[in-house]
């Protein structure tokens, strides 16, 4: 089973002989420090910076980085999952909603894998309550 958080690795999934599930959403903070933004490797940032080019704003990626310290640090601008701020015990303010960058959380298996089925099964359940 593999966990997919943006929309565009689905478009064949279903000719692989594979099946996908939605299985929760997730917000994105937006650290607004300026036109100069650092991306991070995790999370939906295609989806994030979609939400500028739609806006029509103007911006630049000066950077990008897998470390959180390094995001926080280093005063640009930036995206990132609400839900791995919430794990580390962070709060930051967004600049918008995170619900305004509300991207899909899909899970992808084998209809044959009893294991998988029954996993989805449980977080499809979770996502609904």
């Amino acid at each position: 089973m593999v966990i997919i958080d943006d929309p565009l690795y689905l478009f064949d999934i279903d000719e692989c002989g594979f099946e996908s599930d939605e299985i929760g959403n997730m917000g994105m903070v937006y650290v607004d420090n300026g036109p100069v933004f650092i991306r991070y490797k995790y999370g939906a940032q295609r989806v994030a910076f979609m939400f500028l080019d739609t806006g029509r704003r103007e911006y630049t990626i000066e950077s990008e980085t897998h470390s959180l310290a390094e995001l926080l640090g280093s005063n640009k601008s930036f995206f990132v999952d609400e839900f791995l701020l919430m794990r580390k015990g962070l709060r930051l303010k967004s600049a918008v909603d995170p619900k305004i960058l509300r991207h899909t959380i899909t899970a992808v298996y084998r209809s044959d894998d009893k294991t998988a089925v029954k996993l989805v099964a449980s977080m499809k359940q979770r996502h609904r309550e």
